[in-house]
């Protein structure tokens, strides 16, 4: 008898088979001789039978929770994952966003915009009277007396905002 190569099982269930079958997608033989296929585990995914080595990794911005599977699943606008062989999306954390499916990182919310909550897919601008110190906020503030706007520019020359909830 000769043994089947990788990728493929001997058909039939008794030791007299003649004749090699391919793995199915989403499972694979790393070695000759085999007789059972082994399932792509979660965090892999192959649509291609006859696979002589370990399932690929699911790319950077897509996932995979459950075995056997011929596709990974990218993560929803407002989610990320940046690595390789993930099995579960993560929420952009507070300040960031995501407005794209399947990216593999959040952005930072441009200086007077903001992201107040997790799993967000735009960047709110402030409103008018407040502003945040950078980009990457999570909450505005206030502008600080002697400054206005929606980017709490100083008062011109002879101008005055006497007070922080004076929004004017």
């Amino acid at each position: 008898c000769t043994a089947c190569p990788r990728g493929y099982v001997r058909a039939g269930d008794d030791d007299n088979a003649t004749r090699c079958t391919a793995c199915a997608a989403a499972t694979y033989v790393d070695v000759a001789g085999a007789t059972k296929c082994i399932d792509c585990g979660p965090g892999t995914a192959s649509a291609h039978a006859g696979r002589n080595a370990t399932c690929p990794k699911c790319p950077a911005g897509r996932w995979q929770s459950a075995s056997r599977q011929t596709a990974s699943v990218a993560c929803d606008a407002g989610r990320y994952v940046e690595f390789t062989g993930a099995t579960e999306c993560i929420d952009c954390a507070p300040g960031t966003a995501n407005p794209a499916v399947g990216r593999p990182t959040c952005t930072a919310c441009a200086k007077n915009t903001i992201a107040n909550t997790s799993g967000l897919r735009v960047c709110t601008p402030c409103a008018v009277g407040s502003s945040t110190p950078g980009n990457g906020s999570a909450a505005c503030q206030n502008c600080a007396p002697g400054e206005y706007g929606s980017r709490c520019d100083a008062c011109p020359h002879g101008w005055k905002r006497a007070a922080a909830d004076d929004p004017a």
